[in-house]
């Protein structure tokens, strides 16, 4: 309910726009699992569904590739004040746009959790936290990274 009240502000503040890094909210719906948010569904040009960024690595994407997408999405959350939660990498959603070319989605983890929301309240408050989090987002993707280099380097140990 709370991630469905801020997309709806965020789309009250920056419209259309919003659509350019996040989803749109459709409302709630009821699923097998309960209620959930409708929010868009990113498709890559093939039509198939547009993975998140640890699926990606996962599968050897190289980490670097995402990082001017990475880079256009956290001056869009700078530039509209948008405030995140940790940015992970399994809430982050990479569209292939064409020969290794991304653009990247925030799919869950918007707004701010504090109890008290001084990043909410202040403008400069919310930018230092913006930029701390997208700071904080990229070496948190490299561990991902190595620990799956280590885990496959350590699969083939235990092969041979």
């Amino acid at each position: 309910r709370d991630e469905q009240r801020v997309l709806e502000d965020l789309y009250r503040r920056l419209g259309p726009r919003m659509a350019e890094h996040l989803p749109l909210c459709h409302g709630q719906v009821q699923t097998d699992l309960g209620p959930g948010l409708a929010l868009d569904l990113y498709r890559d040009p093939d039509g198939r569904i547009s993975r998140n960024l640890r699926d990606l690595i996962l599968a050897g994407h190289e980490l670097e590739s995402f990082r001017p997408a990475f880079d256009r999405f956290a001056r869009f959350l700078l530039d509209n004040d948008v405030l995140t939660r940790a940015l992970l990498d399994h809430n982050l959603v990479v569209q292939a746009k064409g020969r290794d070319t991304w653009h990247m989605y925030l799919i869950d983890g918007v707004g701010d959790r504090a109890w008290l929301p001084l990043s909410r309240w202040v403008k400069l408050f919310g930018r230092i936290t913006i930029g701390r989090r997208t700071a904080e987002a990229w070496p948190r993707f490299m561990k991902t990274v190595r620990e799956h280099r280590a885990d496959a380097l350590a699969e083939n140990a235990a092969a041979q």
